[in-house]
């Protein structure tokens, strides 16, 4: 959970420390202050990992805390030190300039009602993955799951984007016609890798008719400076 009132860095729960066996690191005391004030206990060390959020990864650290509601909650001066700004709005964080920066969306906006027949799917939590909630948000949703007859299919989770990005292993045609629709295996030769000295390789390069791209150039003639982004601006999520 991103929190903008949580004035430390991040705070991550001890139970999931432990289970997933995160390297720690002991340091000196530090009282634990709620917003009232009042003291609650000492933190006495924090935890190190590595943070993934829709694909942009870095090096992490929390205070470690006994019994918190969520496994991780990332503070205001994480947003600052990221350049991250919430847009509440919208329900979604941006990481660095507007047009050159990474736009992560709230979970649950992919979340789907389906028939009883389809199974609930969960997947286990994963110390190098992180999911971004706001409190009201997270509650609705748990009650919602608590109490509705139907099953809600959750969104992915980021083992299996990460998966689906790799570099996919070569098929056969067999395998390939096994995997598409009965409606269009009749179009499987569409679905193959181009395999050269073949029908279906590409044409070679031929010299000459290169097309070429003109950047557009200011009042002084020089050319404009191509805007750098993420992939249309989207989150891996939407991306797949």
């Amino acid at each position: 959970m991103v929190d903008t009132g949580c004035l430390c860095h991040s705070v991550i729960d001890e139970t999931l420390v432990r289970t997933n066996k995160l390297k720690t690191k002991q340091i000196k005391p530090r009282p634990l202050l709620l917003a009232n004030g009042k003291k609650t206990g000492d933190i006495k060390e924090i935890a190190l990992f590595e943070l993934d959020i829709d694909g942009r990864r870095e090096d992490c650290w929390a205070y470690v805390a006994p019994s918190l509601i969520y496994p991780l909650i990332l503070g205001k001066p994480w947003l600052e030190i990221n350049d991250v700004i919430y847009m509440a709005k919208r329900r979604c964080l941006r990481f660095g300039r507007r047009n050159k920066g990474l736009w992560v969306r709230a979970s649950g906006w992919h979340l789907h009602e389906e028939p009883l027949a389809i199974k609930r799917r969960v997947a286990p939590f994963n110390k190098d993955l992180a999911s971004l909630s706001s409190v009201t948000e997270f509650a609705d949703h748990l009650r919602e799951a608590r109490s509705s007859e139907k099953t809600i299919i959750g969104a992915i989770s980021m083992d299996d984007i990460t998966r689906a990005l790799q570099p996919k292993m070569e098929q056969s045609r067999a395998e390939v016609t096994a995997s598409l629709p009965e409606e269009i295996r009749e179009f499987v030769d569409l679905f193959l890798d181009d395999e050269p000295n073949t029908q279906r390789a590409l044409p070679p390069h031929r010299p000459g008719i290169d097309t070429k791209i003109l950047l557009q150039r200011d009042s002084q003639g020089r050319e404009k400076e191509i805007p750098w982004g993420p992939l249309y601006g989207m989150s891996r999520g939407e991306l797949l």
